[in-house]
């Protein structure tokens, strides 16, 4: 018989054997057990059922996979599932809803802290004269009138 396979598995070294495989709008986090050319085998924790030629997307270290489900198989640790690797898909991380509101907040936080520093920089947080010791205004119109010169003593 003649081997029909265009490339061989190769087991993942640690660091490299996680992924997350989008099941709807949950992500389950599985073990990847090997990688190929064409597809990859995982081990999905019990309680999932898997069907064959039901696809999926898959994370893994390298980028998110569109991948359809071509072998399942029930071990005592979960279900390994062997999948046939589509095409690398654009980034499907989902990003917390909050981060937004985050952002709306540290601005609104930075711009009241603002404010008094702003003022007590440019000046106009100064205290206010006394009201018991009213000010009297110099009037403008006044002509202003030279002092005589000092005289000499014993001069008449």
């Amino acid at each position: 018989m003649q081997d029909r396979r265009r490339s061989f598995r190769i087991g993942m070294l640690l660091g490299r054997d996680w992924a997350i495989l989008r099941v709807g709008r949950d992500d389950v986090d599985v073990e990847l057990k090997n990688e190929s050319s064409c597809g990859f085998g995982i081990l999905c924790p019990p309680g999932r059922d898997f069907q064959v030629g039901q696809p999926f997307f898959l994370r893994t270290v390298a980028g998110w996979f569109s991948v359809k489900t071509i072998r399942v198989e029930k071990v005592s640790e979960g279900t390994l599932v062997g999948f046939d690797r589509g095409p690398e898909v654009a980034n499907l991380d989902r990003k917390p809803k909050w981060v937004p509101w985050v952002g709306i907040i540290l601005a609104a936080a930075i711009g009241l802290l603002a404010i008094p520093v702003v003022t007590i920089l440019l000046g106009y947080y100064q205290a206010q004269p006394d009201a018991a010791q009213p000010t009297q205004p110099v009037p403008v119109s006044s002509p202003i009138v030279a002092a005589p010169p000092p005289q000499a003593a014993g001069t008449p």
